[in-house]
C-alpha cells in the first residue's frame, strides 16, 4: 500500500532471495530505480516528456494516469527480480517512441546490447542487470517487438559472451534510451511493457 506520509515506496523482495531492490518514484518525473541485491549495483530509469504527476496505489500498480506527453499512462509494478515500466496508450500516438534517461548510479562499468538486450555489467564484464527486450501489445492481443537504442554512452555490441574480454566504459554517467517500435499494425489502445530486472548469480558464462 502506498506510504501515509506520500513517499515514494521502498519494495525490497524477501530478505532471502535477495534478488533486487526497487523503489518506484512518488512523481512520474522521478526516477524508478532498481539495485542488484547481490553487488548493489543500481541504475535509474526516467522517461522523458511527462508531465508531474503523482503517483497513485493501485492493485500493486503505481499508476500516474496520462502523465506522458502523447496522452499515455505510466504504470510500475514491482517483480521478484525488478520492476515493470508500462505505458498505455489509449489512442494512437504522433511518434511510436518512448524515450528515457538511463542512470548509472553505482557499480556500472559497461553496457551491452545485443539481440534487443541491453545488459548492464559490472568490472568482470558479468550481467548484473538488464533491460529485457520491450514489446508492446494490442487490443487484440497482438504483440510487437520494440528496438532500443542507446545513444550518449558507448556500448558493447559485440554477440560474443562478455566474460574474459575487457569491458567497454560507458564514458558516462547517464544515457539516453530510445524505445520504438512499428505500429502499422498494432491496434490501440496498446500497451508498452519494458523491464528492469537482476540477472541473478552470472560469474560464469552459461
Amino acid at each position: 500500500s502506498r506510504p501515509s506520509d506520500g513517499r515514494a515506496a521502498d519494495a525490497p523482495v524477501p530478505e532471502a532471495v535477495h534478488l533486487a531492490k526497487v523503489t518506484l518514484p512518488d512523481r512520474s518525473t522521478e526516477p524508478l530505480r532498481v539495485e542488484d541485491g547481490t553487488t548493489g549495483m543500481a541504475i535509474g530509469v526516467t522517461p522523458r516528456d511527462v508531465f508531474n504527476v503523482v503517483a497513485q496505489s493501485a492493485d500493486g500498480y503505481f499508476v500516474y494516469p496520462h502523465a506522458h506527453a502523447s496522452g499515455g499512462t505510466l504504470l510500475h509494478r514491482v517483480l521478484h527480480d525488478g520492476a515493470e515500466d508500462f505505458v498505455s496508450f489509449d489512442t494512437k500516438p504522433a511518434v511510436p517512441e518512448v524515450v528515457y534517461d538511463l542512470t548509472l548510479e553505482q557499480g556500472v562499468r559497461g553496457l551491452r546490447l545485443v539481440e534487443g538486450v541491453l545488459d548492464m555489467l559490472d568490472a568482470d564484464g558479468a550481467p548484473r542487470l538488464r533491460a529485457a527486450p520491450p514489446f508492446i501489445e494490442g487490443a487484440d492481443g497482438v504483440t510487437t517487438d520494440a528496438t532500443m537504442a542507446v545513444e550518449g554512452c558507448a556500448v558493447d555490441t559485440d554477440p560474443a559472451p562478455p566474460w574474459g574480454r575487457a569491458v567497454t566504459p560507458p564514458g558516462a554517467e547517464s544515457c539516453i534510451l530510445r524505445v520504438r517500435w512499428p505500429d502499422e499494425q498494432v491496434k490501440y489502445p496498446a500497451i508498452l511493457d519494458p523491464r528492469w530486472t537482476t540477472t541473478g548469480s552470472m560469474t560464469t558464462p552459461r
